[in-house]
Protein backbone atom coordinates (compact mmCIF):
# COMPACT_ATOMS: atom_id res chain seq x y z
CA UNK A 1 0.00 0.00 0.00
CA UNK A 2 2.82 2.40 0.88
CA UNK A 3 4.47 1.86 -2.53
CA UNK A 4 1.16 2.70 -4.24
CA UNK A 5 0.80 5.89 -2.17
CA UNK A 6 4.41 6.83 -2.96
CA UNK A 7 3.59 6.81 -6.67
CA UNK A 8 0.19 8.52 -6.42
CA UNK A 9 0.24 10.87 -3.41
CA UNK A 10 3.56 11.75 -1.82
CA UNK A 11 6.66 10.09 -0.38
CA UNK A 12 6.82 11.59 3.11
CA UNK A 13 3.29 11.20 4.51
CA UNK A 14 2.83 7.54 3.41
CA UNK A 15 6.28 6.82 4.89
CA UNK A 16 5.19 8.15 8.28
CA UNK A 17 2.01 6.07 8.09
CA UNK A 18 4.02 3.01 7.05
CA UNK A 19 6.46 3.43 9.94
CA UNK A 20 3.58 3.74 12.38
CA UNK A 21 1.84 0.66 10.98
CA UNK A 22 5.05 -1.39 11.17
CA UNK A 23 5.21 -0.64 14.88
CA UNK A 24 1.48 -1.04 15.47
CA UNK A 25 1.44 -4.46 13.81
CA UNK A 26 4.63 -5.36 15.73
CA UNK A 27 6.58 -6.23 12.61
CA UNK A 28 9.46 -4.51 14.42
CA UNK A 29 9.88 -3.59 18.05
CA UNK A 30 9.84 0.14 18.78
CA UNK A 31 13.60 0.24 19.42
CA UNK A 32 14.41 -1.71 16.24
CA UNK A 33 12.06 0.44 14.20
CA UNK A 34 13.78 3.66 15.30
CA UNK A 35 17.29 2.19 14.95
CA UNK A 36 16.70 0.75 11.47
CA UNK A 37 14.96 3.85 10.07
CA UNK A 38 15.93 7.13 11.72
CA UNK A 39 19.19 5.68 13.02
CA UNK A 40 20.37 4.38 9.65
CA UNK A 41 23.96 5.31 8.82
CA UNK A 42 23.07 6.89 5.49
CA UNK A 43 20.59 9.27 7.14
CA UNK A 44 23.57 10.80 8.94
CA UNK A 45 25.41 11.34 5.65
CA UNK A 46 22.39 12.91 3.96
CA UNK A 47 21.60 15.14 6.95
CA UNK A 48 25.09 16.65 7.14
CA UNK A 49 25.89 16.90 3.45
CA UNK A 50 22.49 18.35 2.52
CA UNK A 51 23.27 21.33 4.74
CA UNK A 52 26.73 21.81 3.23
CA UNK A 53 25.64 21.37 -0.39
CA UNK A 54 22.77 23.83 0.07
CA UNK A 55 25.16 26.45 1.48
CA UNK A 56 27.76 25.86 -1.26
CA UNK A 57 25.11 26.15 -3.97
CA UNK A 58 23.52 29.25 -2.42
CA UNK A 59 26.94 30.95 -2.21
CA UNK A 60 27.43 30.59 -5.98
CA UNK A 61 30.68 28.63 -5.65
CA UNK A 62 29.81 25.90 -8.12
CA UNK A 63 28.51 28.43 -10.61
CA UNK A 64 31.99 29.94 -10.65
CA UNK A 65 33.52 26.50 -11.15
CA UNK A 66 31.19 25.86 -14.08
CA UNK A 67 31.94 29.29 -15.56
CA UNK A 68 35.63 28.43 -15.58
CA UNK A 69 35.00 25.55 -18.00
CA UNK A 70 32.97 27.57 -20.50
CA UNK A 71 35.28 30.60 -20.35
CA UNK A 72 38.40 28.83 -21.70
CA UNK A 73 39.77 30.53 -24.83
CA UNK A 74 39.72 27.18 -26.68
CA UNK A 75 35.89 27.24 -26.90
CA UNK A 76 35.81 30.49 -28.91
CA UNK A 77 34.52 29.77 -32.43
CA UNK A 78 34.37 26.02 -31.78
CA UNK A 79 30.73 25.05 -31.08
CA UNK A 80 31.32 21.38 -30.32
CA UNK A 81 34.29 22.15 -28.08
CA UNK A 82 31.88 24.44 -26.21
CA UNK A 83 29.30 21.63 -25.97
CA UNK A 84 32.03 19.30 -24.67
CA UNK A 85 33.25 21.81 -22.07
CA UNK A 86 29.70 22.62 -20.97
CA UNK A 87 28.77 18.93 -20.67
CA UNK A 88 32.00 18.06 -18.82
CA UNK A 89 31.46 20.86 -16.30
CA UNK A 90 27.88 19.68 -15.77
CA UNK A 91 29.05 16.07 -15.31
CA UNK A 92 31.69 17.05 -12.72
CA UNK A 93 29.34 19.33 -10.78
CA UNK A 94 26.73 16.56 -10.83
CA UNK A 95 29.34 14.23 -9.31
CA UNK A 96 29.87 16.69 -6.46
CA UNK A 97 26.37 17.90 -5.63
CA UNK A 98 23.87 15.75 -7.52
CA UNK A 99 21.22 16.23 -10.18
CA UNK A 100 18.97 18.94 -8.74
CA UNK A 101 21.64 21.40 -7.65
CA UNK A 102 23.55 20.86 -10.89
CA UNK A 103 20.42 21.72 -12.87
CA UNK A 104 19.95 24.87 -10.79
CA UNK A 105 23.50 25.94 -11.66
CA UNK A 106 23.48 25.16 -15.38
CA UNK A 107 20.01 26.09 -16.63
CA UNK A 108 20.41 29.83 -15.90
CA UNK A 109 23.93 29.68 -17.34
CA UNK A 110 22.69 28.05 -20.57
CA UNK A 111 19.87 30.57 -20.89
CA UNK A 112 22.40 33.38 -20.44
CA UNK A 113 24.59 31.94 -23.22
CA UNK A 114 21.57 31.64 -25.54
CA UNK A 115 20.51 35.22 -24.84
CA UNK A 116 24.03 36.54 -25.47
CA UNK A 117 24.20 34.98 -28.96
CA UNK A 118 20.58 35.64 -29.96
CA UNK A 119 19.24 32.08 -29.68
CA UNK A 120 15.55 31.77 -28.80
CA UNK A 121 14.07 29.05 -26.60
CA UNK A 122 13.20 25.99 -28.66
CA UNK A 123 15.90 26.56 -31.27
CA UNK A 124 18.53 23.87 -31.88
CA UNK A 125 21.28 25.24 -29.63
CA UNK A 126 18.80 25.75 -26.78
CA UNK A 127 17.45 22.20 -27.20
CA UNK A 128 20.97 20.77 -27.26
CA UNK A 129 22.01 22.59 -24.09
CA UNK A 130 18.85 21.60 -22.21
CA UNK A 131 19.14 17.88 -22.98
CA UNK A 132 22.85 17.97 -22.15
CA UNK A 133 21.96 19.45 -18.75
CA UNK A 134 19.37 16.75 -18.02
CA UNK A 135 21.64 13.94 -19.14
CA UNK A 136 24.96 15.02 -17.64
CA UNK A 137 23.52 16.18 -14.33
CA UNK A 138 22.15 12.66 -13.88
CA UNK A 139 25.26 10.93 -15.32
CA UNK A 140 27.45 12.84 -12.87
CA UNK A 141 25.13 12.02 -9.99
CA UNK A 142 25.31 8.32 -10.87
CA UNK A 143 29.11 8.30 -11.25
CA UNK A 144 29.95 8.97 -7.59
CA UNK A 145 28.04 7.60 -4.59
CA UNK A 146 28.83 10.46 -2.23
CA UNK A 147 25.79 12.10 -0.59
CA UNK A 148 23.38 11.20 -3.45
CA UNK A 149 19.98 9.99 -2.25
CA UNK A 150 19.33 7.24 -4.81
CA UNK A 151 22.93 5.98 -4.83
CA UNK A 152 23.04 5.72 -1.05
CA UNK A 153 19.59 4.15 -1.03
CA UNK A 154 20.78 1.42 -3.43
CA UNK A 155 23.99 0.86 -1.44
CA UNK A 156 22.10 0.69 1.86
CA UNK A 157 19.53 -1.69 0.36
CA UNK A 158 22.30 -4.00 -0.89
CA UNK A 159 24.08 -3.84 2.47
CA UNK A 160 20.88 -4.56 4.39
CA UNK A 161 20.40 -7.63 2.16
CA UNK A 162 23.81 -8.91 3.24
CA UNK A 163 26.03 -7.70 0.38
CA UNK A 164 29.20 -5.66 0.88
CA UNK A 165 29.46 -2.50 -1.23
CA UNK A 166 32.43 -0.14 -0.98
CA UNK A 167 32.70 3.27 -2.63
CA UNK A 168 35.71 1.97 -4.59
CA UNK A 169 33.68 -0.95 -5.97
CA UNK A 170 30.81 1.40 -6.80
CA UNK A 171 32.98 3.77 -8.85
CA UNK A 172 34.92 0.94 -10.48
CA UNK A 173 31.64 -0.30 -11.96
CA UNK A 174 29.65 2.87 -12.65
CA UNK A 175 32.26 5.52 -13.50
CA UNK A 176 33.18 3.80 -16.81
CA UNK A 177 29.48 3.33 -17.61
CA UNK A 178 28.64 6.98 -17.02
CA UNK A 179 31.64 8.14 -19.04
CA UNK A 180 30.31 5.98 -21.86
CA UNK A 181 26.94 7.69 -21.51
CA UNK A 182 28.69 11.08 -21.48
CA UNK A 183 30.22 10.30 -24.88
CA UNK A 184 26.90 8.90 -26.14
CA UNK A 185 25.16 12.13 -25.16
CA UNK A 186 27.58 14.25 -27.17
CA UNK A 187 27.19 11.95 -30.19
CA UNK A 188 23.39 12.16 -29.96
CA UNK A 189 23.58 15.97 -29.91
CA UNK A 190 25.89 15.93 -32.93
CA UNK A 191 24.06 13.41 -35.10
CA UNK A 192 20.44 13.33 -33.83
CA UNK A 193 19.63 16.77 -32.38
CA UNK A 194 21.90 18.37 -35.03
CA UNK A 195 21.56 22.01 -33.95
CA UNK A 196 22.44 24.87 -36.27
CA UNK A 197 25.61 26.02 -34.50
CA UNK A 198 26.31 29.14 -36.60
CA UNK A 199 25.31 31.54 -33.81
CA UNK A 200 27.41 29.65 -31.27
CA UNK A 201 30.53 30.56 -33.26
CA UNK A 202 30.01 34.15 -32.06
CA UNK A 203 30.13 33.16 -28.36
CA UNK A 204 32.79 35.19 -26.52
CA UNK A 205 34.27 33.39 -23.47
CA UNK A 206 36.10 36.59 -22.53
CA UNK A 207 32.82 38.08 -21.30
CA UNK A 208 32.45 35.26 -18.77
CA UNK A 209 36.07 35.65 -17.66
CA UNK A 210 35.50 39.35 -17.07
CA UNK A 211 32.36 38.58 -15.06
CA UNK A 212 34.30 36.13 -12.87
CA UNK A 213 37.12 38.64 -12.34
CA UNK A 214 34.66 41.33 -11.29
CA UNK A 215 33.24 39.14 -8.48
CA UNK A 216 36.12 37.44 -6.60
CA UNK A 217 35.52 35.04 -3.70
CA UNK A 218 34.74 36.56 -0.31
CA UNK A 219 35.89 35.01 2.98
CA UNK A 220 32.70 32.98 3.49
CA UNK A 221 32.95 31.51 -0.01
CA UNK A 222 36.60 30.61 0.57
CA UNK A 223 35.80 28.83 3.85
CA UNK A 224 32.88 26.96 2.28
CA UNK A 225 35.02 25.95 -0.69
CA UNK A 226 37.81 24.74 1.59
CA UNK A 227 35.42 22.75 3.77
CA UNK A 228 33.66 21.22 0.77
CA UNK A 229 36.92 20.22 -0.95
CA UNK A 230 38.29 18.81 2.32
CA UNK A 231 35.18 16.67 2.74
CA UNK A 232 35.38 15.41 -0.85
CA UNK A 233 39.08 14.63 -0.32
CA UNK A 234 38.36 12.49 2.76
CA UNK A 235 35.68 10.62 0.82
CA UNK A 236 37.98 10.05 -2.16
CA UNK A 237 40.67 8.73 0.18
CA UNK A 238 38.36 5.86 1.14
CA UNK A 239 38.70 4.59 -2.44
CA UNK A 240 42.32 3.66 -1.61
CA UNK A 241 41.55 1.68 1.54
CA UNK A 242 44.37 -0.78 2.17
CA UNK A 243 46.96 1.12 0.12
CA UNK A 244 48.08 3.54 2.84
CA UNK A 245 47.25 4.24 6.48
CA UNK A 246 45.37 7.54 6.07
CA UNK A 247 42.97 6.03 3.54
CA UNK A 248 42.33 3.06 5.82
CA UNK A 249 41.74 5.41 8.75
CA UNK A 250 39.09 7.49 6.94
CA UNK A 251 37.43 4.35 5.62
CA UNK A 252 37.24 3.03 9.20
CA UNK A 253 35.93 6.33 10.56
CA UNK A 254 33.21 6.52 7.91
CA UNK A 255 31.93 9.18 5.55
CA UNK A 256 29.14 10.33 7.85
CA UNK A 257 31.59 11.26 10.62
CA UNK A 258 33.75 13.49 8.41
CA UNK A 259 30.62 15.16 6.99
CA UNK A 260 29.30 15.94 10.47
CA UNK A 261 32.69 17.27 11.57
CA UNK A 262 33.14 19.59 8.57
CA UNK A 263 29.62 21.01 8.94
CA UNK A 264 30.10 21.43 12.70
CA UNK A 265 33.35 23.36 12.24
CA UNK A 266 31.80 25.62 9.57
CA UNK A 267 28.86 26.34 11.91
CA UNK A 268 31.41 27.46 14.55
CA UNK A 269 33.85 29.30 12.26
CA UNK A 270 33.10 33.05 11.84
CA UNK A 271 33.29 34.92 8.53
CA UNK A 272 32.50 38.63 8.26
CA UNK A 273 30.92 38.69 11.71
CA UNK A 274 28.66 35.63 11.43
CA UNK A 275 29.07 31.84 11.20
CA UNK A 276 29.98 30.43 7.80
CA UNK A 277 26.91 28.19 8.13
CA UNK A 278 23.94 29.53 10.10
CA UNK A 279 22.67 26.33 11.71
CA UNK A 280 19.11 27.60 12.23
CA UNK A 281 18.80 28.59 8.57
CA UNK A 282 20.47 25.36 7.41
CA UNK A 283 18.06 23.22 9.44
CA UNK A 284 15.09 25.16 8.06
CA UNK A 285 16.27 24.43 4.51
CA UNK A 286 16.80 20.70 5.11
CA UNK A 287 14.96 18.33 2.71
CA UNK A 288 12.90 16.80 5.53
CA UNK A 289 10.46 15.06 3.19
CA UNK A 290 13.36 13.22 1.57
CA UNK A 291 14.75 12.24 4.97
CA UNK A 292 11.37 10.89 6.15
CA UNK A 293 11.16 8.88 2.91
CA UNK A 294 14.64 7.51 3.65
CA UNK A 295 13.50 6.28 7.06
CA UNK A 296 10.90 4.04 5.43
CA UNK A 297 13.23 2.92 2.62
CA UNK A 298 15.92 1.70 5.00
CA UNK A 299 13.43 -0.06 7.26
CA UNK A 300 11.74 -1.92 4.40
CA UNK A 301 14.99 -2.86 2.63
CA UNK A 302 16.25 -4.40 5.88
CA UNK A 303 12.95 -6.24 6.31
CA UNK A 304 13.27 -7.70 2.82
CA UNK A 305 16.36 -9.66 3.87
CA UNK A 306 15.19 -10.81 7.31
CA UNK A 307 14.75 -14.59 7.39
CA UNK A 308 12.05 -14.41 10.06
CA UNK A 309 9.83 -12.33 7.74
CA UNK A 310 10.40 -14.72 4.81
CA UNK A 311 9.82 -12.13 2.08
CA UNK A 312 12.70 -13.25 -0.15
CA UNK A 313 11.68 -16.89 0.18
CA UNK A 314 8.12 -15.99 -0.78
CA UNK A 315 9.27 -14.07 -3.87
CA UNK A 316 11.45 -16.96 -5.02
CA UNK A 317 8.62 -19.47 -4.55
CA UNK A 318 6.14 -17.19 -6.29
CA UNK A 319 8.24 -16.15 -9.28
CA UNK A 320 10.70 -19.04 -9.49
CA UNK A 321 8.48 -21.38 -11.56
CA UNK A 322 7.79 -18.63 -14.09
CA UNK A 323 11.48 -18.08 -14.83
CA UNK A 324 12.68 -21.67 -14.47
CA UNK A 325 14.93 -22.51 -17.40
CA UNK A 326 15.43 -18.88 -18.47
CA UNK A 327 19.15 -18.02 -18.89
CA UNK A 328 20.47 -15.72 -16.11
CA UNK A 329 21.58 -13.17 -18.70
CA UNK A 330 18.00 -12.84 -19.94
CA UNK A 331 16.76 -12.36 -16.36
CA UNK A 332 19.33 -9.57 -15.93
CA UNK A 333 18.15 -7.87 -19.12
CA UNK A 334 14.51 -8.25 -18.06
CA UNK A 335 15.31 -6.72 -14.66
CA UNK A 336 17.05 -3.70 -16.19
CA UNK A 337 14.27 -3.12 -18.74
CA UNK A 338 11.56 -3.33 -16.07
CA UNK A 339 13.58 -0.98 -13.86
CA UNK A 340 13.72 1.49 -16.76
CA UNK A 341 9.96 1.24 -17.31
CA UNK A 342 9.25 1.72 -13.59
CA UNK A 343 11.52 4.73 -13.21
CA UNK A 344 9.67 6.48 -16.03
CA UNK A 345 6.42 5.97 -14.11
CA UNK A 346 7.48 6.44 -10.48
CA UNK A 347 10.24 7.65 -8.18
CA UNK A 348 13.78 6.46 -8.96
CA UNK A 349 14.30 5.46 -5.32
CA UNK A 350 11.10 3.40 -5.36
CA UNK A 351 11.99 1.71 -8.66
CA UNK A 352 15.47 0.67 -7.45
CA UNK A 353 14.09 -0.75 -4.18
CA UNK A 354 11.40 -2.74 -6.03
CA UNK A 355 13.93 -4.01 -8.61
CA UNK A 356 16.44 -5.15 -5.99
CA UNK A 357 13.77 -6.71 -3.78
CA UNK A 358 12.33 -8.78 -6.63
CA UNK A 359 15.32 -9.68 -8.82
CA UNK A 360 18.16 -10.27 -6.35
CA UNK A 361 16.43 -13.25 -4.68
CA UNK A 362 15.53 -14.63 -8.11
CA UNK A 363 19.08 -14.30 -9.48
CA UNK A 364 20.57 -15.92 -6.39
CA UNK A 365 18.20 -18.89 -6.73
CA UNK A 366 18.86 -19.60 -10.43
CA UNK A 367 20.82 -22.86 -10.88
CA UNK A 368 24.27 -22.25 -12.32
CA UNK A 369 23.96 -18.46 -12.13
CA UNK A 370 27.26 -16.57 -11.91
CA UNK A 371 25.64 -13.12 -11.87
CA UNK A 372 27.24 -10.92 -9.23
CA UNK A 373 24.34 -9.47 -7.18
CA UNK A 374 26.20 -6.26 -6.30
CA UNK A 375 27.06 -5.51 -9.93
CA UNK A 376 23.44 -6.12 -10.95
CA UNK A 377 22.30 -3.84 -8.13
CA UNK A 378 24.66 -1.07 -9.22
CA UNK A 379 23.61 -1.41 -12.87
CA UNK A 380 19.96 -1.20 -11.81
CA UNK A 381 20.83 1.87 -9.74
CA UNK A 382 22.18 3.52 -12.89
CA UNK A 383 19.09 2.61 -14.93
CA UNK A 384 16.76 3.91 -12.21
CA UNK A 385 18.25 7.39 -12.67
CA UNK A 386 18.01 7.47 -16.46
CA UNK A 387 14.28 8.05 -16.52
CA UNK A 388 13.11 11.08 -18.47
CA UNK A 389 11.25 9.64 -21.46
CA UNK A 390 7.91 11.15 -20.47
CA UNK A 391 7.12 14.34 -18.50
CA UNK A 392 5.72 12.36 -15.57
CA UNK A 393 9.05 10.56 -15.08
CA UNK A 394 10.66 13.61 -13.49
CA UNK A 395 8.98 16.85 -12.38
CA UNK A 396 12.23 18.70 -13.12
CA UNK A 397 12.44 17.79 -16.82
CA UNK A 398 9.32 19.67 -18.01
CA UNK A 399 10.56 22.74 -16.11
CA UNK A 400 13.95 22.53 -17.85
CA UNK A 401 12.59 21.90 -21.33
CA UNK A 402 9.66 24.29 -21.01
CA UNK A 403 6.81 24.57 -23.51
CA UNK A 404 9.22 25.48 -26.32
CA UNK A 405 10.64 21.93 -26.48
CA UNK A 406 7.91 19.37 -27.11
CA UNK A 407 7.82 15.81 -25.78
CA UNK A 408 8.19 14.60 -29.37
CA UNK A 409 11.39 16.63 -29.87
CA UNK A 410 12.93 15.26 -26.69
CA UNK A 411 11.69 11.67 -26.95
CA UNK A 412 13.94 10.28 -29.70
CA UNK A 413 17.28 11.57 -28.30
CA UNK A 414 16.31 10.49 -24.79
CA UNK A 415 15.17 7.05 -25.99
CA UNK A 416 18.62 6.51 -27.53
CA UNK A 417 20.28 7.46 -24.23
CA UNK A 418 17.91 5.19 -22.29
CA UNK A 419 18.68 2.22 -24.56
CA UNK A 420 22.41 3.01 -24.35
CA UNK A 421 22.11 2.95 -20.55
CA UNK A 422 20.39 -0.44 -20.57
CA UNK A 423 23.01 -1.84 -22.96
CA UNK A 424 25.92 -0.50 -20.90
CA UNK A 425 24.32 -1.78 -17.69
CA UNK A 426 23.82 -5.23 -19.19
CA UNK A 427 27.39 -5.40 -20.52
CA UNK A 428 28.66 -4.21 -17.15
CA UNK A 429 26.87 -7.05 -15.33
CA UNK A 430 28.13 -9.62 -17.82
CA UNK A 431 31.75 -8.38 -17.71
CA UNK A 432 32.04 -8.00 -13.93
CA UNK A 433 30.21 -11.22 -13.01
Amino acid sequence: MVVYLWTTVDTAVPSLIGLGMMGLLQVFSASDLIALSMGAYTVGIITATAMLVDEVSEAGILKKAAQWFISRPVVAGRPYVFFFSFALADFLVGMLIGFLFSVLVFVPMALGVCESIGVKKGEGIHRALMVLIIWNSSFGQIAAPFNKLVNLTAISALQSMGYSVTYAAYMRVLLPCTLGLFVAGLLVVRFVVRPDVAKLRTYDPGVVRAEMKAAPFNRRQLYLTGGFLLLIATWLLTLFDGFFALATYFNTVGTAVTALLVVGVLCFLPADGEPVIDLSRALANMPWKVIVFLWMIYLTSTGMSMEELGIQTMLVQLLGPAIHGIPPALVVLLGLVLCSVMTNLMSDAVSIIVTLSVFLPILSSLPGSTIHPVVFGLAANMISQIGYLVPSSSPICPLILGPQITVKQGFCPTLIITLAGILLGFLCVMLFS
